[in-house]
């Protein structure tokens, strides 16, 4: 039977993989830091697995016998070399034939981006790979904005006149579940975006409240 390890499990994305993962034939382990902690997230029914991209003595049984890996890179983790590359040397050791890796929109044509230095590692181990590289996350609005949002009404971000499009967590995992079940998505990027780009101008977010008011109030 199919293997897969999820890591990310307990972030926005990585639950609603590993949640639509589980109405298909195949072994699903959550690769968790604190398998408590994760077990009252994510319930009973999913396998953790003890997973710390900084700890080397996590990697053998977090990979064992594992045929693809949804690879999420932790915010905090950006030196690629020391903090996560040993990591993907120990994936491929175990025999991972396939990686699906959550990367961000641009990273092809930014090199400085820790996703796209992932990408180049991957491709240079020569494990099979998908790139999803997704714009940003709709649900970032009444998380990590949240509060800018409720108490300042406003966002402050460098972005200028710059517009960006939006796009929900349940629809990335929907993409990423049919890359990690499907053949033929090996050797792929694929830019994951909404279907409208928006300014961060205050005039065009009026049009913009209805697509996250289903998030959860503000």
């Amino acid at each position: 039977m199919l293997k897969i390890l999820v890591t990310g499990a307990t972030g926005n994305v990585g639950q609603e993989v590993l949640s639509l993962l589980q109405s298909h034939d195949c072994n699903i382990c959550a690769g968790v830091r604190n398998s408590n902690n994760a077990k009252h997230l994510l319930g009973n029914n999913i396998q953790c697995v003890p997973f710390d991209f900084t700890d080397p003595d996590t990697f053998d049984h977090a990979f064992f016998e594992v045929n693809k890996l949804f690879l999420v890179r932790p915010p905090a983790l950006a030196n690629i070399p020391t903090q996560v590359a040993p990591a993907l040397n120990a994936a491929k050791l175990a025999g991972v034939e396939h990686i699906v890796f959550l990367s961000i929109l641009g990273s092809k044509h930014n090199r400085f981006l820790p996703h796209s230095q992932i990408e180049r590692y991957i491709n240079q181990l020569g494990i099979k790979a998908t790139f999803l590289r997704a714009s940003f996350f709709m649900q970032n609005l009444n998380t990590t904005h949240r509060e800018d949002i409720k108490v300042h009404s406003e966002l402050l971000l460098p972005a200028g006149n710059g517009k960006t499009s939006f796009i929900d967590v349940r629809d990335i995992a929907a993409v990423a579940v049919r890359t990690l079940i499907e053949d033929g998505h090996q050797g792929r990027a694929y830019p994951l975006t909404g279907k409208a780009s928006f300014s961060w101008c205050s005039r065009h977010w009026l049009r913009f409240v209805p697509l996250y008011a289903s998030f959860g109030q503000l």
